[in-house]
């Protein structure tokens, strides 16, 4: 966090801990202002995942030998737990979709609502499609049988599950983020071991409905908007900051929140925080300056990679040093 003429730059904030919390703060994450942003990020993402859903139909149609091994080695499970593998298999994957469905439902946040049902109907249309492409046997050579397999590609439940889980997650508080994260994972190697699925047919269905997850933050943006006021005033309280209120900058820039404190007695600070987009925004600045500039010059504090710390560091002492009015 970085504020101007008020040096705290290098300090992680977190809300008071002695604010009283319920069950919905317990599962869900702060709603923030309610902002959707487009980030660049998104772009990049569904670049690889259309590029890695290429590779995978690619590698399908190639029936590589790599892929009958670890076949083998996972499937078929003992008989004897050939029941718990169905379980985490069907309740990992169609289990995670209803219980985003009824949080979502609980919350009475019907804009999630719509983000999950419109990643699962676009999950469903892409693996649709691409059954129809490809056929019931994933494009593989008629000669090749894999025993005990389904070779169709995509795998509807996995690109469907993956596209419902990485809409949501965002919404969710981060605890639960790993526990639904743990519980697909499980389904998803649950998949490949009850024969529901080949290795390359899941990764290939994972990017499938990271792709979707993708492209829907760009057309509705992404529900990472900037924290409240309330929320920005609770954060400058942890490093001794007392403002009389705070409110978000009409200019915003990727990679970072810039908001405007009234400290009172006409002094107002300018403060800005940093997420993860800092870090991408940094990354594509630089690839942009290396690909279209003869000199892209060296890795300024602004552009290294390093990460967020020295970035806040950085604007930190720039806005110490900058003359007052």
């Amino acid at each position: 966090m970085a504020v101007a003429k008020r040096w705290v730059a290098g300090q992680r904030v977190s809300a008071p801990g002695e604010a009283v919390r319920d069950w919905r703060s317990l599962v869900f994450a702060p709603l923030g202002d309610g902002r959707r942003r487009r980030r660049g990020s998104d772009g990049a993402r569904l670049a690889v995942a259309v590029l890695a859903t290429l590779c995978a139909v690619l590698v399908v149609r190639s029936n590589s030998r790599p892929e009958e091994v670890v076949a083998g080695v996972l499937s078929p499970p003992p008989d004897g737990v050939r029941w718990l593998v169905d379980v985490f298999w069907i309740g990992g994957s169609f289990g995670t979709v209803a219980v985003l469905l009824l949080l979502a439902a609980l919350r009475r946040r019907w804009d999630v609502l719509r983000d999950l049902a419109l990643a699962a109907a676009g999950a469903l249309a892409v693996s649709g499609v691409l059954v129809l492409v490809l056929g019931a046997a994933g494009g593989r050579p008629d000669t090749v049988h894999f025993d005990g397999y389904r070779l169709s590609f995509p795998v509807l439940h996995v690109a469907v599950a993956v596209a419902v889980a990485t809409v949501g997650l965002p919404y969710l508080a981060r605890g639960v983020q790993r526990l639904i994260e743990s519980v697909l994972g499980l389904a998803i190697v649950a998949t490949v071991v009850a024969g529901q699925g080949l290795p390359v047919n899941v990764l290939g269905s994972m990017a499938i409905g990271w792709g979707v997850t993708a492209a829907l933050h760009l057309a509705l943006g992404s529900p990472v908007g900037l924290p409240s006021g309330e929320e920005v005033r609770a954060l400058l309280a942890t490093v001794g900051l007392e403002p009389v209120s705070v409110v978000p900058a009409r200019h915003q820039t990727w990679g970072a929140a810039h908001y405007t404190a009234d400290m009172g007695a006409g002094e107002a600070l300018a403060v800005s925080f940093y997420g993860r987009d800092a870090t991408d925004a940094q990354l594509f600045t630089k690839l942009w300056r290396f690909v279209f500039y003869r000199h892209s010059g060296a890795v300024g504090p602004d552009q290294d990679p390093a990460g967020r710390a020295r970035v806040v560091d950085h604007a930190a002492r720039r806005a110490v040093r900058r003359p007052g009015p």
